[in-house]
């Protein structure tokens, strides 16, 4: 058996409406190197597992499965972890199970990039919005500022690209442990590629679909809890760069707490109190002792009062 070039990773959670299409996107790549497809379910209760099952059986040696029979994601365990600890390919693209792709050449093309072009380590393209009927929501998802390729640096400081678009280098051996405590872990796998490397944005790959809908797993929450998860991923992320010794990193990102803890301090008039609870979540790593000196260095930085 040839080495393998690409594995596609696919995390799934009662999708069975729509992962037999995710699926049939990734068969129906045509490409000249070996591939294998992840799946990992994280103990859905419809019949996306049984879907999931009948591709498995067509397709034994090219689709391998991981089946929770708990659901890990509601314990603050990441999915995607699994995925990435087993993934074989040089390369891995990325797809959610209520998602598809439409360009049956995508994975020959972004390969043939990143081959020719050592000094990339990701590759992304467009997308567009459909609900969960299949209506055109937005024809493309990113706006025209964000087509565009990026530096080592700005991957590093959060550069926004579509996650069922983007195929990456393997090239992460290890984790850090802040990986797994944030609640964006999609941010900071892109900003710890920055280190390998730079992005290319590419119009040559025809636009993926991201699917909206009520059960989608970021659709479901609101604003404010949005603001919070992100401001709880760029609290993490400023101190893996602080630890790796990133001073530019690691500032970029306290001012990115610095916007969020506004919008949430104004606009949503979250209490100072309960965002310190953010960093206490962490405590499973940071010691509370670091978090109240931490605590007392932030209201400094931020200007605000207790």
């Amino acid at each position: 058996m040839e080495k393998i070039m690409v594995s596609v990773v696919c995390v799934a959670f009662n999708q069975e409406k729509y992962i037999g299409q995710a699926i049939e996107s990734f068969l129906m790549q045509k490409h000249d190197f070996d591939i294998e497809i992840i799946i990992h379910d994280d103990a859905s209760t419809d019949t996306t597992q049984a879907v999931i099952k009948s591709y498995v059986d067509k397709y034994p040696n090219l689709i391998k499965t991981i089946f929770q029979k708990e659901n890990i994601y509601s314990k603050g365990d990441k999915p995607w972890k699994h995925c990435l600890q087993k993934a074989k390919g040089k390369y891995i693209a990325l797809c959610d199970g209520d998602d598809y792709w439409c360009d049956p050449l995508k994975l020959q093309k972004q390969v043939a990039f990143l081959e020719a072009n050592p000094e990339y380590v990701i590759t992304s393209h467009n997308a567009k919005l459909i609900n969960e009927k299949g209506d055109l929501v937005k024809a493309k998802q990113l706006k025209l500022t964000k087509n565009r390729s990026y530096s080592g640096q700005e991957l590093k400081n959060g550069a926004f690209l579509l996650t069922l678009t983007v195929m990456f280098k393997n090239v992460i051996n290890e984790f850090p442990k802040e990986f797994f405590l944030v609640s964006n872990g999609d941010t900071f796998l892109i900003a710890l590629l920055g280190n390998h490397g730079k992005g290319y944005f590419t119009t040559d790959v025809k636009d993926d679909v991201y699917r909206v809908h009520s059960r989608g797993v970021w659709s479901m929450i609101d604003e404010c809890e949005k603001f919070k998860k992100k401001f709880q991923t760029f609290f993490l992320m400023h101190q893996y760069f602080y630890k790796t010794g990133d001073a530019t990193s690691a500032q970029h990102y306290i001012g990115e707490m610095q916007r969020s803890w506004r919008i949430l301090f104004q606009e949503y008039t979250v209490p100072v109190n309960e965002l310190f609870v953010l960093y206490m979540k962490s405590k499973s790593y940071f010691s509370i002792k670091n978090n109240k000196l931490l605590i007392k260095r932030m209201i400094a930085a931020f200007k605000i009062k207790k």
